[in-house]
């Protein structure tokens, strides 16, 4: 499925698509510190050789356990924040990560358009939608830990699936896709699908196994003993845990994973509506989500990207992230867009591009650039006049 270089510069329009998106957040936004700043209490923790935190309050989300509180979430955003904690302590900057993450993901998302092939126009219309027409844009704004998360974990599945269509270069893969992976656990449901891409493409699998499997087991071992560190198990509890001791409602439902809250989750990604209001801006996205038929419908269009091996795994890695996304108990609360669609997302961007390919559609020239102005609109809105959404 990889091509070479389609058009000359093919790097340079990608760094100036970057540049141009960290701009506009450093521009207007000045890279504010958020109150949410978990990852910065952890890599301050590990500053002073232990992995539970100064504990702030309730609202960072982190699980009091056995005398010390711990973040739940993945730690890989915070070792990328370890330098800058080491300078600057506890006043480290978040949110200029999340916004660096977030111009890394555009970049990432045009490098993978020239190595599936698409020529320069379908590239920019591509990267523009997944930037602006998803949770992309306004996420990587924040530099809340929930927002960081997943911006991290989308951007380093894009590089993972620019490094599988591209050099393909085994143990690269495994890096990025375990950086995603621990920003965002349900990435680690993507290992298998990569080495299953690199295995199809290669006539030498035992060289790539010897390539992915270092980085793999490393990270997981290091990842379980970080685990009974905090939980005594060898496994991750800390989203479990924090479900039963800090959700009041938790005894009274299933587990944080059910079928019985999949109709809640249809209707977060599905149903949740803009608003209309009688003046400018007339079109309002509500505070706590809107669906992704508004925000995002061009990705329908990856129906048309076939049926093969890769296009196949592609959809099983879709699904391996969608399930978690569609049967958790939260449906992301306070969020532009439907936040938690960017786990299963990156995959369903690289089906998308490969329709593209495969069959270019003047429709789709129209709807990706057109929902991509819609989404920077509505983000805008969302971001500097909340008072509207509510």
């Amino acid at each position: 499925m990889s091509s070479p270089t389609r058009w000359p510069l093919a790097k340079n329009f990608a760094l100036l698509a970057a540049v141009a998106v960290l701009a506009l957040m450093l521009l207007v936004w000045r890279a504010a510190p958020t109150a949410f700043d978990n990852y910065v209490f952890l890599a301050d923790a590990w500053k002073h050789g232990r992995n539970w935190i100064n504990f702030p309050g309730d609202w960072i989300d982190a699980m009091p356990y056995h005398g010390h509180a711990y973040i739940i979430e993945g730690p890989l955003p915070a070792i990328l924040l370890f330098p800058a904690v080491v300078f600057f302590g506890t006043n480290a900057n978040q949110t200029l990560l999340d916004n660096f993450l977030g111009a890394l993901s555009v970049y990432a998302a045009w490098r993978l358009c020239d190595r599936i092939g698409l020529d320069r126009l379908p590239a920019l219309a591509a990267t523009a939608f997944v930037f602006f027409g998803t949770s992309l844009f306004v996420c990587s704004t924040r530099g809340d830990v929930w927002m960081l998360g997943h911006v991290a974990g989308f951007c380093f599945s894009l590089l993972a699936l620019c490094e599988t269509f591209g050099r393909k270069r085994p143990w690269l893969v495994a890096v990025w896709a375990l950086a995603a992976a621990f920003s965002r656990l349900p990435f680690l449901a993507e290992l298998p699908f990569y080495l299953a891409l690199l295995l199809h493409q290669s006539k030498r699998p035992k060289a790539i196994l010897r390539s992915f499997s270092p980085p793999a087991l490393a990270a997981l071992v290091l990842w379980a003993g970080y685990n009974w560190s905090r939980w005594g198990t060898l496994y991750d509890r800390g989203y479990e845990l924090f479900y039963r001791i800090m959700d009041v409602n938790s005894r009274a439902n299933p587990a944080e994973f059910s079928l019985s809250y999949l109709p809640h989750q249809i209707a977060a990604y599905f149903w949740n509506a803009p608003k209309y209001i009688a003046g400018p801006p007339w079109i309002v996205p509500p505070l706590f989500g809107m669906n992704i038929i508004c925000t995002s419908l061009p990705f329908v269009y990856a129906l048309f990207a076939g049926i093969g091996f890769e296009t196949l795994v592609l959809w099983a890695a879709t699904l391996a992230t969608a399930i978690p996304a569609f049967t958790y108990y939260g449906a992301g609360d306070v969020q532009y867009g439907a936040r938690h669609a960017l786990d299963f997302e990156p995959f369903l961007f690289a089906l998308l591009v490969i329709a593209l390919k495969r069959r270019p559609s003047r429709a789709m020239s129209i709807a990706m650039p057109a929902f991509a102005a819609f989404g920077l609109y509505e983000g805008l809105i969302w971001l500097l006049a909340p008072q509207l959404t509510q």
